[in-house]
This record gives structure tokens, C-alpha cells and sequence, in this order.
């Protein structure tokens, strides 16, 4: 005779005890349908000589599923099936998976936007990446343990959302000093990121729909930051001299620009564009977010101020500490008019946007007694001379039609490839080289397409460079 659990098969799970296992398979049958509300289970003893096991195992099994509200008892009678809504009856699966309601139009925006992440290993090529292996985490640890004996448990509370102000202070003499950038305390906001930046500069700066300008190609991250804050990204075209500022569509509000340093092409724009730019910008009563991510690293030439220097008060300013000391470390800043200022850390607040205390007194520190001025000065020698190894490794083994661009400054070069050329299936098999570039493709909103290799040379040695570059020559070759 046919008994309920006849079309229940016991779903075994090595990972789990043979309770949980009957808990899962009766549970699954409860929500699939394949027991009906208001049935009547099997004895225990029933349940136990079908199922195999012992009336232990069992008796667990069914007092969880009692507790869940998915069986219920009565005095007398047996163990039930709750009836709905407490077990509510879904339809018999079919072999796929359940759909929801589905994403906004915004989510699935987000969902198919580009990211560009590693897994967490840090190989040759990979962009982004600073020297972990010159990093002075003596001198670091020294100012950590500095930070928590003088501050103690206040550390461990809530921090002031605009930042710790010995942190925001010294940032503001740093690029007073740097990078030509004149400002206070006040004007400083300290953010998780470059991303976190781009996402509470378009809350704060722009209405849910209206147009940004990015550059393409561009930064992933930026892109996604407004994506998140409801504005629409639209990509505008670069030339020699970085973006185009006849090509910037009306009705754009903001604009998000890496002057110092285009990311990826490294284009550093020279001063006639950027002054084009912040015209551009008091004519339309827009903003620009100047991103300056690796700005203190130039090697051809004298350092070139920061474009906020140009229009601060069209301008935000977005610096981070991921390319100067270490990218783990999860602090950046943006320095913005005080109106500006104020809003963005509104912004920063509802957004829950708040950054590890202990870090940013230990950052102050590491600031204030001199100790980030010398690294910066060792890491551009270092960096200087692991690029002129990846530039000579290039010549040396490259094909002619591949050319590198974007060597002025910065940690990465990006290699050009022929026109067609696929450069993401060149980056995947790279990857299973062990070699981690990024293609180029990755970063165009819209076409035409350059393909090529955005390739990180500040994390390897002159060796490994060396050794990488003569692989990748091999896999286009192959």
C-alpha cells in the first residue's frame, strides 16, 4: 500500500547530521507541496523503519520542525502538516530554481555593470596593487599602538562621521604641500574609497535620473558608485589630451575625471584642458569630481597640480591612501566647499559610510611625524625603476604591432593591441599563467572598442616584470 512518503526521497548531506538531513528533506516536501497541508505524518516508528534510521534521529528531527511551525500535533491523533499560512504550499519542483519578483531597473543596471576584482592573490600585472613587500609595517604597528594608548577605548565608540579631525588635518597640509590643493579641515570628508566618493558625490550633488559624464574608457568603480546613487552614467569620449569637453552632452550635471593620471589610458592632461574643463563647468553650473588617485607618483617631468587648484568651487577633490600605502587599509578622502562638505557627510551618515577610528588615528600619525612624506619619496624611486623594467621588458619581447601607453606616471602601463584582437580572452589565459592584467575592453561603456592590457607593474619585482612581460608576449604569439 502506497504510504505518504512514498515520493519523498531522503536527501543526504555529508556536511550534515542524519537529523538535519530529515529535517531538510521533510521541510523541502512541506514547501514544495509534496506534503499537503493538514496530512498526517507517519509514526515515529513508522518513520523510522522507512527511512532507515534510528526513532533518536527521527524524534529530533520532527521536534525541529515542530518548533519551525512547519508540523503540528494534536493530543491522540498524530503529527500533521501545519496548515497555511505558518507552511505555505509552493508549487512541485520542476528541476529550476524559484523566480522572484526580480530586480529594479536600477539593480539589474547594477548587476550587469563591469567590475574589475581580483581573488584576493596578489600576482604579477595585477593593477592597483602597491608595493606590499616595501610597505613599513614596523613603523605602521609602532603608530597603531600609539594610536590606542592615547586614545584608549574613545577609539572603540562612535567616531565623528566627517572623519577624525587629526587625520583630516593632516590631509589638508599634505595636499596643501603636494598637490596644490588650498583648504582646511572643514573641506575634508574622509570615505571608505573612490567608489564610496563617486556614490555620495552623486547623492549629494545630483537627482535621481540626471546624467554624469564619465570618461571612456573609464572607472569601473566610478561608474558604479553613480549608477548607485541614481544617476545615469554617460560615457564621454577621450582624445590625446583626456576628455573631451565638446563631447559632453547637455543636461549632464557632474562629470567624474582622473586628470593626473586617465584611468586606463594615462593620459596626464595637460593645463589648457583642464582650464577648457572648469569653464566648461561655471558655463553649466556643473561639478567636477577630480579624482587623484595616484597623483603623487609622476616620473617624466615636474609634478602637475591638482585641477582643483583651477575651480575649487566647481570641483571636488577625491584622494586615496589604497595606492599610496596599501589597498586593505579602506581610506580615502574628498575635499569639497564646506556647504559641500557638510552634505556629503549627511550623505555619508544614512549611507552608513563610516571608516575603522583606529586606522584613521593611526593614518594621522603615520602622517603628522613625517613618516608618509618618506614612504611616498622611497615608493616613487621603487616604482620608477620597476617601471623602467616592465618599459624595457616590452620592448624587448613584444610584438611590433603592440604599443604601451600611459608611462608618465601612475602604477600601471596599458599595452595596446592590434585592432580585433580579443584582449579578454588573452587576460583569461594569462590568468591560468598565473599573470593578472586587466582588458582593456573591460572599461569602454560604449564603443569603438581599443582592445589591450592594463598591466600593474608597482607590486612585482624587476625579475618577475621581466618574466611576466615575456609570458604574455608568448600567449599573443600563441
Amino acid at each position: 500500500m502506497e504510504t505518504l512518503l512514498d515520493h519523498v526521497v531522503l536527501d543526504r548531506d555529508p556536511a550534515r547530521t542524519a537529523a538535519e538531513d530529515v529535517f531538510e528533506t521533510l521541510r523541502s516536501a512541506c514547501l514544495d507541496g509534496l506534503l499537503t497541508p493538514g496530512s498526517k505524518l507517519p509514526s515515529q516508528r513508522q518513520l523510522s523503519r522507512q527511512l532507515g534510521l534510528s526513532r533518536g534521529v527521527v524524534s529530533e528531527a520532527l521536534e525541529r520542525l515542530l518548533d519551525e511551525g512547519y508540523v503540528t500535533t494534536r493530543h491522540g491523533a498524530g503529527t500533521f502538516v501545519q496548515t497555511a499560512p505558518a507552511c505555505p504550499q509552493a508549487a512541485p519542483r520542476t528541476g529550476t530554481a524559484r523566480r522572484g519578483p526580480g530586480l529594479s531597473a536600477r539593480g539589474d543596471a547594477l548587476a550587469g555593470a563591469e567590475m574589475i576584482r581580483g581573488d584576493g592573490e596578489v600576482k604579477p600585472l595585477t593593477p592597483g596593487i602597491t608595493a606590499l613587500d616595501a610597505f613599513p609595517w614596523k613603523t605602521w604597528s609602532a603608530h597603531r599602538r600609539r594610536a590606542h594608548s592615547e586614545c584608549g577605548n574613545r577609539l572603540l565608540g562612535p567616531a565623528d562621521p566627517q572623519g577624525d579631525p587629526a587625520l583630516r588635518t593632516a590631509i589638508a597640509r599634505h595636499v596643501s604641500s603636494m598637490r596644490g590643493v588650498s583648504c582646511d579641515a572643514g573641506q575634508v570628508v574622509i570615505v571608505p574609497s573612490a567608489r564610496a566618493a563617486a556614490t555620495l558625490a552623486g547623492i549629494a550633488l545630483t537627482d535621481p535620473g540626471q546624467r554624469v559624464g564619465v570618461e571612456n574608457p573609464g572607472f569601473p568603480g566610478a561608474t558604479g558608485g553613480l549608477m548607485l546613487a541614481g544617476a545615469v552614467p554617460t560615457p564621454v569620449p577621450l582624445d590625446g589630451s583626456g576628455m573631451v569637453p565638446e563631447a559632453i552632452p547637455e543636461g549632464v550635471r557632474l562629470i567624474y575625471i582622473t586628470p593626473s593620471h586617465q584611468y586606463p589610458m594615462g593620459t596626464v592632461m595637460p593645463l589648457d584642458r583642464r582650464l577648457a574643463l572648469v569653464d566648461w563647468a561655471r558655463r553649466r553650473g556643473a561639478w567636477i569630481v577630480e579624482d587623484d588617485y595616484d597623483g603623487e607618483f609622476r616620473y617624466e617631468g615636474k609634478p602637475i597640480s591638482a585641477l582643483y587648484g583651477l575651480g575649487g568651487d566647481h570641483v571636488l577633490y577625491v584622494g586615496t591612501f589604497s595606492k599610496s600605502l596599501f589597498p586593505a587599509l579602506r581610506l580615502a578622502y574628498v575635499i569639497a566647499p564646506e556647504p559641500v562638505a557638510r552634505a556629503l557627510t549627511r550623505a555619508k551618515t544614512a549611507f552608513d559610510g563610516f571608516c575603522n577610528p583606529i586606522d584613521q588615528r593611526t593614518l594621522a600619525h603615520f602622517m603628522a611625524t613625517g613618516h608618509f612624506s618618506r614612504h611616498i619619496r622611497r615608493m616613487r624611486q621603487l616604482y620608477a625603476k620597476r617601471r623602467e623594467a616592465v618599459i624595457g621588458a616590452c620592448d624587448r619581447h613584444l610584438p611590433k604591432n603592440c604599443r604601451v601607453v600611459g608611462t608618465d606616471a601612475g602604477l600601471h602601463v596599458t599595452l595596446l593591441l592590434p585592432e580585433g584582437a580579443d584582449d579578454k580572452a588573452l587576460a583569461r589565459h594569462l590568468a591560468e599563467r598565473g599573470i593578472t592584467p586587466s582588458a582593456l575592453s573591460r572599461y569602454h561603456l560604449a564603443g569603438p572598442v581599443r582592445p589591450g592590457l592594463v598591466c600593474g607593474f608597482a607590486n612585482s619585482d624587476e625579475a618577475t616584470l621581466e618574466k611576466a612581460i615575456r609570458t604574455v608576449a608568448e600567449v599573443i604569439s600563441s
